[in-house]
């Protein structure tokens, strides 16, 4: 199925609450939702009406599991129906990101971390994960100053923010070979569409966006680094041209260590890489 125009309402609504889920599940938002009612054939499908109910677990404490109604299967169940849609209506506009973004941009933070590196990241740290956490650095990153030559991109779909870029010049490793020079060079630190609304091109828009920074600012070359291990990114990037140029490092975070590899583009007409590596 297709979602029309008239649809967008819906989608907006479905995706404000995947969007709020975590702090939703944390008892900072009321526990009321709105459940999708299945389509005639019981199909899974993105809900043109809705019925409202009240968590079974309104009175209980915040830290007892809430499984026994059902939230974890309408949150899957609200993740199939957005992405078993085809939205040609939507486009997704890119735009410098803000303070008022905060919020938004946490929660697609920890989500798509929870989502996109589950079996790459141990499940501990990803679980240790916190919401306010995300908030915090974002407030940091989004201050005037503190990230000088860094560029924070903001992608919208249907008025709901669906992902973030972040470039900036490169960023040499400290295991870095300390011949090479990569003063042309910016990179792409991040690229990330929240779970819900992935495979609708907010991706692609938002890399876009970001080589057309990084080309505006004179860099040559852009590379950015990925986890060894994560093939679907790494096959997301050489579908966009990207090659691994052999270069590797290890990320580390709080007791967590795991091979990265570096992959680069040419920014400019005439620069082919010529130390491309072509791996399994």
């Amino acid at each position: 199925m297709t979602v029309q125009v008239a649809d967008l309402q819906t989608l907006e609504r479905v995706t404000r609450i995947e969007l709020a889920w975590p702090a939703w599940k944390a008892g900072a938002l009321p526990l009321s939702y709105t459940r999708a009612r299945p389509r005639s054939g019981g199909a899974s499908a993105l809900p043109t009406s809705t019925t409202r109910r009240t968590c079974c677990h309104a009175d209980a404490q915040q830290s007892e599991p809430a499984t026994s109604c059902g939230l974890a299967t309408h949150r899957t169940q609200y993740i199939a129906a957005v992405r078993a849609e085809t939205i040609t209506a939507v486009s997704a506009v890119v735009r410098q990101a803000t303070l008022a973004d905060v919020d938004r941009l946490a929660v697609i933070n920890l989500e798509t971390w929870r989502d996109a590196y589950a079996g790459l990241i141990p499940a501990a740290h990803l679980a240790g994960l916190r919401l306010e956490t995300f908030r915090e650095r974002w407030r940091h990153n989004l201050a005037e100053g503190r990230r000088p030559g860094a560029s924070f991109l903001a992608a919208e779909m249907a008025g709901m923010l669906a992902g973030y870029a972040i470039v900036g010049p490169y960023r040499p490793q400290q295991d870095a070979d300390p011949s090479e020079q990569t003063q042309t060079w910016g990179e792409v630190y991040a690229i990330y569409t929240h779970p819900a609304l992935q495979g609708r091109g907010a991706g692609t828009a938002l890399h876009d966006a970001a080589l057309d920074v990084l080309r505006t600012s004179g860099f040559d070359e852009a590379a950015l680094w990925v986890l060894a291990a994560n093939t679907s990114s790494r096959r997301w990037y050489a579908a966009r041209g990207w090659w691994p140029d052999g270069a590797e490092t290890i990320w580390g975070s709080e007791g967590v260590a795991l091979p990265e590899i570096r992959l680069r583009l040419p920014l400019r007409a005439g620069l082919a890489g010529q130390e491309k590596v072509t791996t399994t």
